[in-house]
């Protein structure tokens, strides 16, 4: 374990020396009782002393080549950048929040030990106004300095003195003057996370040179000068702001994991769903009966059937039980459906597969074909992954048979974060 990233991939061996190092936690592996072996059941990034442990999806690298990545000091940037920006754009996809809900660790699926919401949300302002300039007015009870006369006029008590009209207190305008404190801290915010996450971070910083406090070492300090400071600002972004800047450093201790930085996903499963439908919602051109595959367009836009999850209530009890098709397309009387696997192996009968495919069978009339197929991930060659035996078809004519269709874990990933 010599190169600065370790490379792993879901579901494949790791070692001791990998486990220890990294601290990894029991929900990051699993025990493979066929070949013996702890294995990784997980997908993303582990951080630990400068060095970074990816582990990839299943079937992403072949043997060969993930061997030849841990063997050899290159690093593979491209595939990096594009497995965090897969997770992230789910993540914020699927978080039922506004914003990054966003961009890791708030549904049960995704965990970040760095607060990622925080950062965004500083960085979201950065990319709107810049760094923090303003130096917003104060306006306190006083006796020196230049009035507020409306504020005065509005909030202060009437006297009358030797028959003088006297307003007490007076408000004085005076300029804040904590602005600098705000673009420092707020600097510090980007770049710093810029910096450490540089292997998937690919956003230009702010370029400013800091006073260099140092804020992780001081955190309480800081948390308690920003809560003083949003007491005194008044504008809706810049409270907003400062709530962010507030949630990063409150949030910053709160999650160590053996002293390792972990940002992952333990369900990639969904996001090869979502990725997958996205795929064919551009690339689908149709199903070949004869080769018993699905044909893909890569020079098409948009493909003319639109698949999408769908629910059908097939129980007529009390229990009212449902199905849900993670692919469902339809064009004219030809129905598609199809559904993503992110599995190692297809050793079994998909009997879920099946039974949908028996259910919708009969619940469509008037259909002329009817195409199901498993989506997986490799590259395996397509076939036949079910075809019913001839003395049980009876005399139907469609609805015979489930595919086995493998796609490029890469190519599918690259098409979804770019759309």
């Amino acid at each position: 374990m010599n190169s600065y990233v370790v490379y792993g991939q879901d579901g494949e061996g790791l070692s001791k020396e990998i486990m220890d190092f990294f601290a990894l936690v029991p929900e990051d592996y699993r025990y493979d009782k066929r070949n013996k072996r702890y294995v990784y059941d997980f997908t993303g990034f582990v951080f630990k002393d400068k060095r970074i442990l990816a582990v990839f999806p299943k079937h992403y690298f072949s043997a060969a080549d993930l061997e030849v990545c841990n063997r050899t000091d290159d690093f593979r940037e491209e595939d990096v950048r594009l497995l965090y920006h897969a997770i992230m754009k789910y993540s914020s996809q699927e978080g039922k929040k506004a914003k990054a809900d966003s961009y890791m660790g708030h549904e049960n699926n995704f965990y970040s030990d760095y607060p990622f919401y925080a950062f965004y949300g500083v960085y979201q302002y950065y990319r709107k106004y810049g760094l923090y300039q303003e130096q917003e007015e104060l306006i306190k009870p006083g006796f020196s300095g230049k009035v507020s006369w409306k504020k005065t006029i509005q909030k202060a008590q009437l006297l009358i003195s030797d028959g003088n009209l006297i307003y007490s207190p007076l408000y004085i305008k005076k300029k804040n003057t904590y602005a600098s404190f705000i673009t420092d801290c707020m600097a510090y915010i980007i770049d710093d996370t810029i910096r450490f996450f540089s292997c998937f971070l690919s956003l230009p910083g702010t370029g400013y040179q800091t006073g260099g406090f140092p804020y992780l070492d001081h955190i309480e300090f800081t948390v308690r000068r920003l809560h003083e400071i949003k007491r005194s600002v008044y504008k809706d972004s810049s409270k907003e702001l400062l709530d962010h800047m507030i949630s990063f450093f409150e949030e910053y201790p709160a999650k160590s994991t053996g002293g390792s930085l972990h940002v992952k996903v333990d369900y990639f499963n969904l996001v090869w769903e979502e990725a997958v439908n996205e795929y064919l919602n551009t690339y689908f051109k149709g199903f070949d009966p004869k080769t018993n595959r699905i044909l893909f367009d890569p020079a098409q836009k948009r493909s003319a059937v639109e698949f999408q999850k769908v629910r059908y209530l097939i129980d007529g009890s009390s229990n009212q039980f449902e199905i849900e098709l993670d692919h469902y397309g339809a064009d004219g009387n030809i129905v598609y459906i199809f559904d993503s696997k992110y599995y190692q192996d297809l050793k079994n009968l998909n009997y879920k597969q099946y039974a949908y495919n028996e259910m919708l069978r009969y619940a469509m009339p008037g259909i002329s074909a009817l195409y199901s197929a498993l989506i997986l991930p490799g590259s395996k060659p397509s076939g036949v992954h079910f075809e019913l035996e001839g003395k049980y078809r009876g005399t139907r004519t469609y609805g015979n048979t489930i595919t086995e269709q493998y796609l490029c874990v890469k190519d599918v990933l690259i098409h979804y974060v770019e759309s």
